[in-house]
């Protein structure tokens, strides 16, 4: 399963495509508004064992870049660490944003 985690900027952003799956967590961000530009833009997600156990953090992250045109569409994955992969049960995930207003 997959839980995104709320935060102070969702209304800067859609996600899409949303997946679990062997390598880790892929999905699209797309952005939705023109009032402040994504300059910088992670995902951070935890990792969970079929028993509610933290198994692990990792985070897919991309700066600098300036993602100001609406609908610009972003991919990411944030790959599982190959040690505890096929312990993978559930992922729960955050998108930290920092804008420039």
């Amino acid at each position: 399963s997959v839980l995104q985690l709320p935060g102070p900027f969702d209304d800067r952003f859609t996600l899409s495509g949303m997946s679990l799956r062997a390598h880790g967590l892929s999905g699209v961000l797309t952005v939705t508004t023109d009032v402040s530009e994504l300059i910088d833009l992670e995902v951070v997600a935890g990792f969970y064992d079929a028993h509610g156990g933290l198994l692990g953090t990792e985070t897919f992250a991309r700066h600098g870049e300036n993602f100001a045109d609406v609908n610009e569409r972003v991919p990411f994955t944030v790959s599982a660490a190959s040690a505890y992969r096929p312990q993978v049960a559930s992922v729960a995930f955050g998108v930290p944003v920092l804008v420039k207003e």
